[in-house]
């Protein structure tokens, strides 16, 4: 028995060796997005509750004075924007990358059990390479910064860094600091004749003080008591130094969109990419942070000041650190995708593939780039999303010069070849299947490319097919000028590279099945039109196929997200109105409710409030429906391209049994008065009356937005905007509400 027990320990012990080295970890395989897990921490609920005027927490924020000076003020900021990121969905728990990152944390202050009690460190969504620490002892890590690091002792020295800006509340410090400088109320004299810029730089300076400081004592008191190796410390300031390009530089590889018998001509391989532009030395005077060079300057005369410490850049496995990279850059291409930077994702995508060239998620995200990009050539938008090869550094200007050399036509079909044989090998996906029919109807119908362009057999078979041909007779050469230039014409192979991309394709039944389906929808498509123009005029036909408005059935079932609103006063520097914005957002989503009854439309309205530490759940769907939102309007046309994000709502929605979401924004903006012009206007007796009304009420511009959106097709069902001259106004509000549910209830399914 003891002799199986080992044999069994010994398969497990060697299986899980050969997985990790060979990359086939689950959590890589297995990947979709970066979710929370297990129980919702109480720094999330007491923001859920924060953002909930009836609760206590809510209250206080409400009833916080909103003319407080110093600390108080920096509170009640601290908490509203607090409590917008945490109830956005950006920010995960449980996660494996936020578990490797308290692990380090853990390792880090060993010997501080007490301040690591007082620290809880978060995740989030974030492509930017950044972190930053909260006075409450939050500590948020990007996602676009783990993505870049090398190695765990990196890590640790980042957490070492913002675990010095909690100790010593430097947000505090640099909030005061502003304050004392641009407070009209607080007249210090340190500032009172400085000009706007001679404050701001002055404001860097303490800032850069500040950041000194985190970078000094987080090696001293922290870092260096550790086992972690502090030559790796000046490591984490070059990945600062490179972090506004993408997190690799590999070269970009044509071949993947090649197959054995479409090879893409030199002509689409750029000459030469410029080097990453970064200077360790650039003009700091106008910026938060010292420049690297004045920040390795420090570190490395600390460093050879310490006698004796550690050499790790492990603790913890190295395995488990590859694996947290590796998710990290997988949501950073996500992420990518749903901001529509495609060029970006499809040079990352194509960097990640050479690591791991088996991985679905990778190559979906691949798929998703090459049809965003081919959809954008074919309308001719391309400009939304790229810029021209040579205002871009690194490699992966030659995505952006190949993008630019295609035209629309060979773009569509480098595209669809590649997610074609990606549907075929993964044909159980939604998104997948539903790209690779777009990339049809838009090779066909958009760029009129039929199935007889494509050759079935390669440039090698026709060539040789050319030289077995019999010489031309000589009476064909006698003839006439034009019959001796036709017979040549016959003779002559299009070596066009993407007339041979489907030359093994054009083999399989059920690739060539597609194509007939889609060219026979194109013609279908084509008599529908030619049949509507024929019969437009005085007395236009009614189709035969068209819903009788009796038998249409109407929406009476939305899913809303979360509804922003915003009060915002540009007359001073910390322009958001915290508490009344708060305020504003509970009435708002009140009034929804209350108006959608009335309505007779049953709204779901997926948002933070009330949800208790078991709605792990719900708290992710909320975060997938913003992303949602969010790709739906980064799109420079509605409907544009199919969602990314689609299936990570989809059981959200068959749950509540609709195909509808709705967003709504409303903002209200309070703007300086043009007081000059006002006194010159004073001057004319026949302009008093409007002069006092200028000089009395506010100018306050509020706008209003409502969008609901077809999940299915991904189509707008209907928009609006207003804007008004007055403040948020309850009766306004439910005008504006009213109106949104009365257009839904107006809007039948088709």
């Amino acid at each position: 028995m003891r002799k199986i027990s080992f044999l069994i320990f010994v398969f497990f012990l060697t299986s899980s060796f050969w997985m990790r080295v060979s990359g086939q970890s689950p959590a890589i395989d297995n990947f979709r997005s970066l979710q929370s897990y297990g129980q919702i921490p109480e720094d999330f609920l007491n923001s859920f509750r924060v953002s909930d005027p009836t609760t206590t927490e809510g209250k206080i924020l409400v009833k916080s004075r909103k003319n407080s000076q110093g600390s108080e003020k920096f509170k009640v900021r601290s908490d509203y924007y607090m409590n917008e990121l945490l109830t956005g969905g950006d920010v995960v728990f449980g996660d494996p990358i936020g578990a490797y990152v308290n692990k380090v944390a853990d390792t880090l202050l060993a010997t501080q059990p007490e301040l690591r009690k007082q620290l809880r460190f978060y995740v989030t969504k974030s492509v930017a390479a950044n972190a930053y620490a909260s006075d409450a002892g939050i500590i948020f890590i990007n996602i676009g910064l783990i993505a870049r690091i090398k190695n765990e002792a990196q890590l640790a020295y980042i957490l070492s860094h913002e675990i010095v800006h909690y100790v010593k509340q430097h947000n505090i410090t640099i909030f005061l600091e502003e304050e004392k400088a641009y407070s009209r109320r607080n007249k210090n004299t340190e500032y009172q004749d400085l000009s706007v810029s001679e404050k701001l730089m002055r404001v860097n300076y303490r800032s850069k003080e500040i950041e000194t400081i985190a970078d000094h004592d987080g090696l001293a008191k922290y870092f260096a008591n550790s086992p972690y190796d502090v030559n790796e410390v000046e490591g984490v300031f070059d990945v600062l130094l490179y972090s506004a390009y993408p997190f690799t530089n590999e070269p970009f590889n044509l071949s993947l969109f090649e197959t054995k018998n479409m090879i893409l001509p030199d002509y689409y391989l750029v000459d030469d990419v410029d080097k990453l532009k970064v200077d360790e030395n650039e003009a700091d005077s106008m910026s938060t942070h010292p420049n690297v060079r004045k920040r390795k300057e420090v570190i490395r005369a600390l460093i050879d000041s310490i006698p004796e410490f550690g050499t790790q850049k492990f603790i913890h496995s190295q395995y488990e650190f590859n694996d947290v990279v590796a998710m990290a850059r997988f949501e950073v291409l996500r992420q990518l995708i749903i901001d529509h930077q495609l060029i970006e994702a499809l040079y990352c995508g194509a960097s990640l593939l050479q690591e791991f060239p088996n991985n679905l998620f990778v190559k979906k995200c691949i798929a998703a780039s090459l049809y965003g990009i081919s959809a954008y050539k074919s309308k001719g938008e391309t400009s939304d999303i790229m810029e021209s090869y040579r205002n871009v550094d690194g490699e992966m200007a030659q995505v952006n010069f190949m993008v630019g050399k295609l035209n629309s036509r060979d773009l569509n079909i480098i595209a669809l070849n590649y997610v074609w044989r990606l549907n075929n090998q993964f044909p159980g996906d939604e998104y997948i299947q539903s790209i690779c029919d777009d990339l049809f109807h838009q090779l066909i119908s958009e760029n009129n490319v039929k199935q007889s362009f494509f050759y079935s057999k390669s440039l090698a078979q026709l060539r040789l097919e050319q030289a077995q041909q019999p010489a031309i007779p000589d009476t064909v050469v006698s003839t006439t000028r034009y019959r001796k230039k036709k017979a040549t014409t016959v003779q002559k192979i299009d070596t066009t590279f993407t007339k041979f991309a489907f030359v093994d394709l054009l083999q399989d039944s059920s690739f060539v099945q597609d194509f007939h389906k889609w060219e026979q929808k194109n013609e279908d498509e084509k008599k529908i039109i030619e049949e509507a123009q024929n019969h437009s005029g005085p007395f236009p036909v009614h189709k035969t196929n068209e819903v009788k408005r009796k038998d249409r059935v109407p929406i009476t079932r939305v899913v809303m997200s979360e509804p922003y609103t915003i009060k915002v006063d540009t007359r001073k520097r910390n322009q958001v109105k915290y508490q009344e914005s708060v305020v504003s957002a509970a009435r708002v989503k009140n009034m929804i409710m209350e108006t959608s009854q009335m309505a007779g439309i049953t709204v779901q309205l997926v948002d933070a409030v009330g949800l208790n530490a078991d709605n792990v759940e719900e708290y992710n769907q909320m975060s997938y429906v913003n992303e949602y939102v969010v790709e739906r309007f980064n799109q420079s046309e509605e409907g544009m391209l199919n969602s990314f994000c689609k299936s990570y709502i989809d059981t959200l929605m068959q749950k509540n049994q609709t195909k509808y979401l709705g967003w709504m924004g409303i903002a209200s903006v309070q703007k300086k008065k043009p007081i000059g012009k006002l006194v010159i206007m004073s001057i004319l007796p026949y302009l008093w009356p409007y002069t006092i009304y200028q000089f009395i009420v506010p100018k306050i511009h509020s706008t209003y937005y409502y969008v609901l959106f077809n999940v299915n097709t991904g189509k707008i069902v209907t928009a609006g905007a207003t804007e008004t001259r007055t403040d948020l106004h309850t009766d306004q509000m439910n005008s504006h509400i009213y109106d949104f549910m009365y257009k839904i209830k107006k809007t039948y399914e088709k």
